[in-house]
């Protein structure tokens, strides 16, 4: 993955973490834990869809749906422990 992407990734995985953090109202002080659960979900999704050759919809070498999708079973699943 050339560094255009990495940065990309990045700012769209910390971009859901924050948003996730508007939306459900949390605290402040929750927001780096919602930025780094988007991040592991992001990698994940990205390495799942890499690993299987999946890609529904790419934004140059991201697969978008799979790795946003990876974020948000992170962030629900940080959200259903009560963090």
């Amino acid at each position: 993955m050339q560094l255009p992407a990495v940065l990309v990734s990045l700012l769209l995985a910390t971009l859901y973490g924050l948003a996730f953090s508007l939306i459900t109202g949390r605290q402040p002080r929750r927001m780096p834990l919602y930025c780094a659960g988007a991040l592991v979900g992001f990698a994940g999704g990205f390495l799942i869809a890499h690993g299987h050759s999946l890609s529904s919809m790419r934004l140059g070498q991201i697969p978008l749906v799979e790795s946003t999708l990876g974020s948000a079973v992170v962030l629900v699943f940080l959200l259903g422990l009560g963090l």
